[in-house]
């Protein structure tokens, strides 16, 4: 497994124990009828089912076969993919995508690239039961340093001197709350910076040995 493969493993499982949960079709399919405002009653018979029946798929006490989820998802005017992917798209971007800097002109002209497909999605899915949200961060302390410098530690570990960065935990915790915000709420952007860090090139930085606050 790469360690792209693997961090992306563990940031699913981190959040599904966060949300208490996998993102699974009850959930969508709720999703939709509190987005619709509808009662259980009234989405029961838009659906052809009993409302007992609803309410057990919607709180996981009964499975639905992918042949009657995509007649449903027919019924709702909906694509089968979207009445089954519910949680919404959460795009990593970068406070790149907001701000320039010298020398960074190829880095930064693809994270506003990103943020511009993202918007471009949203404004796309509008009307739709799918979220849209940019999630920018600033510093943070993952391996993308240490890539940068071709595996070079020591120039990795400067990076983040004197000064505290955010983690891969920060961003985990704020993609949880963006998905586990009620549905109609829509975060679209999401800027996360350290306490240490005010623009892409403004940083604040302790003398060595100041330590952590």
């Amino acid at each position: 497994m790469t360690t792209k493969a693997k961090a992306a493993v563990e940031a699913s499982a981190f959040l599904e124990q966060l949300l208490g949960g996998p993102l699974t079709f009850g959930k969508n399919l709720r999703a939709i009828r509190e987005g619709d405002g509808l009662t259980q009653a009234a989405f029961a018979e838009k659906l052809g089912v009993s409302k007992q029946n609803l309410s057990d798929i919607e709180n996981e006490r009964r499975n639905v076969s992918v042949e009657r989820a995509a007649e449903w998802a027919k019924k709702l005017g909906y694509s089968t993919a979207q009445a089954s992917n519910l949680a919404g798209v959460v795009v990593i971007g970068s406070i790149a995508g907001f701000e320039v800097y010298p020398g960074g002109a190829g880095y930064t002209a693809s994270k506003h690239a990103l943020r511009a497909l993202t918007r471009t999605l949203r404004l796309e899915l509008l009307g739709r039961p799918v979220r849209v949200t940019d999630v920018s961060p600033g510093l943070a302390e993952t391996e993308f340093a240490l890539v940068r410098f071709a595996g070079d530690r020591e120039r990795a570990r400067k990076v983040y001197e004197g000064m505290t960065p955010l983690v891969a935990e920060d961003i985990a915790r704020a993609i949880a709350w963006v998905a586990s915000r009620p549905p109609h709420v829509d975060i679209d952007e999401l800027v996360i910076r350290p306490r240490d860090q005010a623009s892409a090139t403004l940083v604040h930085r302790r003398a060595p040995g100041g330590g952590r606050p």
